[in-house]
């Protein structure tokens, strides 16, 4: 998943799990749908009233793996994690649980995060997790036994007793997988395309999978969520709203602290996802020649757009009073070109498709 889909834990974690089980054609046909939405409040750190952007598909893997939650109060009870872990573990299935991240890296403070767990070791008395590491790459790290269970018990109190997260339900979600695997439908994936230029809800119904707090209370009041490519108007707006006139401590500018990140990573993230899949559509389907000339245009949409995602990242380490105005160019240079590539490839699939 380090090169697929990582920009938010809540969606890459369970995809572990799912694709682990051999479930790759249903992978292939998702994740090309967006949308976007205004943020009233969320258990994080993303400022009230900011904008979230976000697969339509981050929940969809509840259509492969069973899940179920442990609440609140019932983490309370576990006690010690690795306990837990193990015996999950034992039965097939593996889990995701919200612990203190800084304790499991050696940094100071606490800051609660997802890690999912999936196998262990009582001889070298480790547990297999996966998460970002020190170096914020999505990978997997052993940690020891008595260091899991105390940031467990630290993040447990971190959520009890810090109010932004007073909002939480769920600590745990246990996942194991369905056993079906779906085959890739052509026709179906190109309505779920043909959605996202044309701006439709398609593929919306899993948006409200959020199973650690209850979605309802994350959502402004907006006219509507939106679709498709109407996402590029929030990431410009989110863009445009980052103010130079922030300061920090130390009398210097302070972009950072407005900008998330998160939102030009997944935008270049899901170039990316849309290329593959595409190439994937091209070589199932005999389609190469027809869809070569668009393939080899997206394929600059995806350079420029990880160009942007980096400026991005580089941003958030030393603020520069130009990388937002850059990367909002960008971002309003991409909407028209991507819209006419796609709107090509849809044609071309819908015709295969209808053949």
């Amino acid at each position: 998943m380090q090169h697929h889909h990582n920009s938010y834990l809540y969606g890459a974690l369970p995809l572990c799990v799912a694709l682990a089980s051999g479930v790759d054609e249903w992978f292939m046909g998702r994740f090309v749908q967006l949308h976007s939405y205004g943020v009233s409040r969320r258990p994080g750190d993303i400022r009230p009233g900011d904008v979230c952007v976000d697969y339509t598909d981050s929940f969809a893997y509840t259509e492969v793996l069973e899940t179920s939650v442990v609440t609140r109060g019932e983490a309370m009870a576990i006690g010690d994690l690795v306990d837990f872990i193990i015996e999950t573990v034992d039965s097939g299935r593996h889990l995701i649980a919200f612990v203190d991240e800084n304790h499991l890296r050696g940094y100071p403070g606490s800051y609660v995060h997802e890690f999912l767990f999936y196998g262990y070791d009582r001889d070298a008395r480790h547990v297999m997790a996966v998460a970002f590491d020190n170096r914020g790459r999505f990978t997997s790290m052993n940690f020891g036994f008595e260091a899991v269970n105390e940031a467990f018990r630290r993040g447990m109190a971190e959520i009890t007793g810090v109010d932004r997260l007073a909002v939480m339900t769920g600590c745990i979600q246990v996942l194991w997988p369905r056993g079906n695997a779906p085959a890739f439908d052509l026709a179906d994936f190109g309505r779920r395309l043909r959605s996202y230029v044309d701006r439709e809800p398609k593929g919306g119904e899993h948006i409200f999978g959020h199973w650690w707090f209850p979605r309802s209370s994350d959502l402004l009041e907006r006219p509507a969520v939106r679709f498709g490519m109407d996402v590029y108007a929030d990431i410009a707006a989110h863009l445009q709203g980052v103010s130079p006139d922030v300061e920090m401590a130390t009398g210097e500018p302070d972009y950072s602290s407005q900008f998330d990140y998160r939102i030009v990573h997944l935008f270049g993230e899901h170039k990316k996802l849309v290329k593959a899949r595409l190439d994937y559509v091209a070589a199932r389907h005999d389609l190469e020649d027809v869809l070569a000339p668009y393939l080899s245009a997206y394929d600059a949409v995806v350079e420029d757009a990880g160009v942007a995602s980096m400026a991005g990242l580089r941003y958030t380490i030393r603020p520069h009073a130009g990388t937002m105005e850059y990367i909002a160019s960008v971002v309003r240079d991409l909407e028209g070109r991507e819209h006419d590539i796609l709107d090509g490839c849809c044609k071309v699939i819908e015709d295969a498709a209808a053949s």
